[in-house]
């Protein structure tokens, strides 16, 4: 069974031959999920015609597809549930709660911030994984993965009386620096910061991003990364664990 949000507690119902965000009920966490039924409060999101037209089908409805992924701390007991959805994928930035995040998109903001963030922006919004999977600070490139119950190849061990499938493995243990020339005469030797690790179970491949910031009024005429390698950890410290 795929890992995403499809499988995880959600979903949307909209007006038939309608796919405006305006004219669907949608659950904010998961509009793709399966297993939820709308709240008042999600009623509040659409027009008055939206509703009245949906109320009277989504009221009547008796049976449907569970969610498949959960969090064992958080079952789902009703459709009017409202747990955090158990999956693994980035979230959408209009998906909740990265959209509250985005901050306030007003006349003010057209009149005095444009094109540049809300002054009310949370950086967070660019959090793109579940809450469980943000790392607390940047990486440092060599901790310890460990993947439970998500690679059907993975080695079988004894957890209690369950069995488990686990896999483990390590990032490549290296620091990467841009030595930059900039438009001034000026060079630098910066730092990059390991701030994203993407998974991909399908292809078993493992994608890291390092990033640095520079300063506009000094524009970089050429930039050349040097890769060293990281002093060796501990095996078990620093250990993520996934599944």
């Amino acid at each position: 069974m795929p890992l995403d949000y499809r499988y995880a507690f959600g979903g949307h119902y909209s007006l038939p031959d309608e796919d405006a965000l305006a004219n669907t009920l949608y659950y904010p966490d998961n509009p793709a999920g399966r297993g939820s039924l709308p709240s008042r409060a999600d009623y509040k999101r659409v027009s008055s015609e939206v509703a009245r037209y949906l109320k009277p089908d989504l009221n009547a409805v008796t049976r449907l597809p569970a969610p498949q992924l959960e969090d064992p701390d958080w079952l789902v007991t009703s459709p009017f549930d409202r747990p955090a959805p158990a999956s693994f994928g980035p979230i959408a930035p209009w998906w909740e709660p990265r959209v509250s995040y985005q901050g306030t998109f007003d006349d003010h903001w057209k009149t005095q911030r444009l094109p540049y963030w809300p002054e009310d922006f949370d950086y967070r919004f660019h959090h793109s994984a579940p809450a469980d999977l943000v790392a607390p600070d940047y990486l440092r490139g060599d901790e310890l993965m460990i993947l439970t119950n998500c690679l059907a190849n993975s080695q079988a061990i004894m957890v209690g009386d369950r069995q488990r499938f686990r896999h483990r493995t390590r990032l490549p243990g290296i620091a990467l620096h841009a030595l930059t020339d900039h438009a001034s005469g000026q060079r630098g030797n910066t730092p990059l910061a390991l701030d994203s690790v993407v998974i991909d179970l399908d292809r078993e491949d493992v994608s890291l991003t390092w990033r640095a910031l520079f300063p506009l009024d000094d524009p970089l005429k050429q930039v050349r990364i040097r890769r060293t390698r990281l002093a060796a950890t501990s095996s078990t410290g620093g250990a993520r664990h996934v599944g």
